[in-house]
């Protein structure tokens, strides 16, 4: 079907336009059917509020220390006997070391702690770690309990309604689009039943039942780019292929593939560089707007959708595109409540309708997505389509020649890494194997850089990014900052930091246990800990829970067990942003401070405990283990893709200074791998790899020998880790 643009008074018509569409069987005329009811929701609007961060004030002023170079003025350095001559001269030199461990869990290693009497580093890491468990475990209790129904609920609604519409369309271009909308939900409906089946008690021009097949089967297929049957444009259908948590049962697949549908295609209402209407489009839309408002039967649509769309909000963002409540104005103030929407195919009324679209907002994300003038789109879906503002970075980093697979560091270097940068650069001489790579690093970096505040604090995947942007904060040595924090070496380790919390962001489908505290609380006020000053960096996932939680509240959406271990770790937060300022500024810790450091891994283990079960009922009869050891495939270029993972978690050994005095701290880090591979690899045979063996009953885990196929530590890594294997191919 080609289209029909209007660029101010001049309309471009193809003569063959004029002339299509036939209707299916006997249709009644519009005049002898009962008027349609409409519910305008007036009251009813796409949430698009926008919470406010607002910085957390402190000071960076550590007295300055020295480390002698035999550890002599350490206190506690007889409790490290096992120290090599190497790994001393490595924590005089950088204030700390890492060595590899067989830890399963971050908070086992604080059990440990508590037993020896070694002072406890609550890491970063550990922190980062249980935010990425609070946004996966989000994520699947909202889309089980929430989202999947309410989306069946609308697609019927939608389709139902749809063909009702085509009743009361008697311009016979109309017709056309009124049947191809109808098409739409049917397609939507297929995917949510799994299946081509039509109910014959459906009155669907079956021209229209055989498009909407061929789309089923190409969704089904999910094989690359084809010509969409019902829109006659090109899709690229491999965005239906499923991973994560949307391959663990037919619900979260058939879920997956429909809001995809539903955000895919979107319809331009605007034309000629913004200067002229897209009709077809625009008639399409207004239909679709239309028939959300029908009142037919008990299903409020229109209600239906935001409710959806909320959810996504919080989750993913609010939508680039123009929605239903937008049109919904703009058919009020064009034609009316009780409209004739035989109207919008009336040529005399394109140009008060031009108008009114004109005034629609402009996109928001999009404008930092390209250099192109996307700002005069004003684009139309029924749901904004998942996009990610790491997605176009991976990408825009590869030459299908010079360089086909791209790099983690990528990612951290756009984000503001100079480390990473300068190990992309220096070391792996990206730029000599790819003479374009500086040049489009920049952008990447530009891409970031103007970055309003207003994306980033968006929803709960923008925040986490952000979150990993502030974890790569590097200091001078100058800097009034712990020494540890100062050296080369530790912004290599907030890089592997960052990286792992970015594969668990990727990867949404989490092996779980059910963790019960089978440690005690530690009661003891006399005992060492140090917190890691990240100051910014708590104060942002503080502000992102506690901004997602009252959401979540306000629309009811939220379960006991997840309130419950929003609340603790939101508790844990304030804590450490407290901790951290008295740290930064030399001061003692409070006795009750030092008590529920003490208790830390309890903490831990209890946080991620409520989360999991927030949604247990949903992985019944499911792995119930937790390893948090995971694999995720990020990017798929030919027969290759690009896998991150997480392994077996690090111990780090750091130099603090607690009451004017230094001491050796013990915690957890994460273990960064990157590797490509042709196949495809679960994270549970990701595990096995890793030497963990699961028992019959799923309720306990065996440490193996690490496969022979484990892909090697990363030659970077090296500056900080007393690595077993390194990477020579970086």
């Amino acid at each position: 079907m080609k289209r029909i643009v209007i660029t101010g008074l001049a309309i471009v018509l193809s003569a063959n336009m004029l002339f299509t569409g036939c209707d299916f069987g006997k249709k009644p005329k519009a005049s002898d059917l009962p008027p349609l009811t409409l519910n305008w929701n007036k009251t009813l609007q796409a949430d698009n509020r926008i919470s406010v961060y607002m910085p957390v004030a402190y000071e960076n002023n550590v007295i300055p220390y020295v480390i002698d170079q035999d550890l002599s003025n350490i206190e506690n350095i007889g409790d490290f006997n096992s120290l090599t001559e190497e790994q001393k001269k490595s924590i005089a030199k950088d204030g700390f070391i890492v060595n590899p461990s067989n830890n399963l869990l971050m908070q086992d290693i604080y059990f440990d702690n508590n037993k020896q009497s070694i002072p406890g580093f609550v890491s970063l890491d550990s922190v980062v770690h249980l935010y990425n468990q609070f946004y996966n475990n989000a994520l699947l209790y909202l889309e089980e309990e929430h989202l999947s129904e309410a989306l069946e609920q609308l697609t019927e609604g939608m389709l139902l309604k749809s063909i009702k519409v085509q009743d009361y369309i008697t311009d016979s271009y109309l017709i056309d689009i009124a049947k191809r909308n109808t098409g739409y939900f049917l397609t939507a409906k297929m995917i949510i039943q799994g299946s081509s089946f039509t109910d014959s008690s459906y009155s669907i021009d079956p021209e229209i039942i055989a498009k909407s097949k061929n789309e089923y089967e190409l969704i089904q297929k999910a094989s690359g780019k084809a010509s969409s049957p019902l829109f006659e444009e090109s899709i690229d259908y491999s965005r239906y292929k499923t991973n994560g948590h949307y391959n663990t049962n037919e619900k979260y697949e058939r879920y997956y593939k429909a809001i995809t549908w539903y955000g895919q295609i979107k319809m331009p209402l605007l034309a000629n560089d913004g200067k002229g209407l897209d009709i077809e489009n625009t008639q399409a839309a207004l239909l679709m707007s239309y028939t959300a408002f029908v009142q037919e039967g008990s299903v409020e649509t229109a209600k239906l959708w935001k409710d959806i769309y909320d959810v996504q909000k919080i989750l993913i963002g609010a939508t680039d595109t123009i929605n239903i409540f937008e049109l919904r104005d703009v058919i009020l103030n064009t034609l009316g409540e009780a409209p004739d929407m035989n109207q919008v195919g009336n040529k005399d009324f394109y140009g008060k309708l031009f108008e009114e679209i004109i005034k629609l907002r402009d996109p928001s994300v999009n404008q930092y997505l390209t250099e192109e003038k996307l700002l005069k789109n004003k684009d139309f879906s029924l749901f904004g389509e998942r996009y990610f503002l790491d997605n176009d970075i991976l990408k825009n980093m590869t030459d299908s020649a010079l360089r086909p697979i791209p790099k983690g560091l990528d990612i951290m270097a756009a984000l503001g890494s100079n480390k990473a940068k300068e190990i992309l650069t220096q070391d792996i001489k990206a730029n000599e194997l790819w003479p374009k790579y500086n040049e489009n690093l920049k952008k990447q970096e530009n891409f970031f850089a103007k970055m309003d505040n207003s994306i980033w604090q968006s929803n709960l995947y923008s925040n986490a990014l952000w979150i990993n942007k502030a974890a790569l904060r590097e200091y001078e040595r100058n800097a009034k900052v712990p020494y540890f924090m100062k050296s080369e070496a530790w912004k290599t380790k907030n890089i592997n930091t960052a990286l792992a919390s970015y594969t668990e962001l990727k990867n949404d489908s989490i092996f779980h246990k059910e963790v019960t505290a089978n440690e005690k609380a530690f009661d003891s006020s006399r005992s060492l800990h140090y917190v890691e000053p990240c100051v910014e960096v708590y104060s942002k996932i503080l502000w992102s829970l506690e901004t997602s939680v009252k959401m979540l509240q306000e629309k009811q959406l939220i379960n006991e067990s997840l309130l419950n271990a929003s609340e603790e770790y939101m508790n844990l937060l304030r804590l450490l942003i407290n901790c951290s300022k008295k740290e930064l500024n030399n001061q003692p810790l409070s006795e009750e401070e030092i008590k529920s450091l003490n208790n830390i891994g309890y903490t831990l283990d209890s946080v991620q405990g409520s989360l999991i079960s927030s949604a247990s009922r949903i992985n019944k009869g499911k792995s119930s283990i937790n390893t948090s050891i995971i694999n995720a495939e990020v990017l798929k270029i030919g027969q290759l893709q690009l896998n991150m993972a997480t392994g077996l978690f690090d111990e780090i050994i750091v130099v603090v200074p607690i009451n004017d005095k230094l001491y050796l701290a013990r915690g957890p880090i994460y273990n960064y791998y990157e590797f490509t591979s042709d196949i495809n690899l679960s994270s549970k045979e990701w595990q096995q790899m890793n030497g963990i063996i699961f028992q019959d009953n799923s309720k306990a885990i065996i440490m193996g020998e690490k496969l022979d196929t484990m892909p090697k530590q990363l030659e970077w890594k090296n500056i900080y880790r007393d690595t077993e294997e390194i990477d020579n191919n970086k």
